[in-house]
């Protein structure tokens, strides 16, 4: 009768423990998730939305090399977006990436931003409409 007793005692407590573990993961994972930065795409005439943000793509502007050309200089890639908190005025914020760098940082509202992509890459003789374009940045809570 006692080993019986020993038995479930030591059953309730692993299961305690497995509770308290499936609880700590959850909170390491929410944790570890908090500050990871996201990537978010922006068409104009569009507003995204992230943790209390409105996003909205306001320019860009696109020197990259056309593609079946040769330049001296692979160019650049510049937008400005406008970004607001609530009701509160929109803060207009310059995000460059220079091809062959690193995109530069920009920092508003406690966030940081860079610009990853601009879609689509310019081709020679065409013209892209602002309706086509888009933007990938990345976002990250300071």
């Amino acid at each position: 009768m006692s080993s019986q007793i020993l038995l479930t005692l030591i059953a309730v407590l692993l299961a305690g423990c497995n509770g308290a573990t499936a609880v700590n993961s959850e909170v390491a994972a929410t944790t570890s998730t908090a500050n990871t930065p996201a990537v978010l795409e922006l068409r104009f005439d569009e507003t995204q939305h992230y943790q209390g943000l409105r996003l909205h793509l306001l320019k860009i502007e696109d020197s990259r090399c056309p593609t079946g050309l040769t330049c001296v200089w692979a160019g650049q890639m510049l937008a400005v977006i406008s970004v607001a908190r609530g009701t509160d005025d929109a803060i207009e914020v310059s995000l460059r990436t220079r091809v062959g760098s690193e995109p530069e940082l920009s920092t508003a509202l406690g966030y940081e931003f860079s610009l990853l992509s601009l879609e689509p890459h310019p081709k020679n003789n065409v013209t892209i409409s602002r309706s086509e374009q888009s933007l990938r940045l990345m976002i990250n809570k300071l």
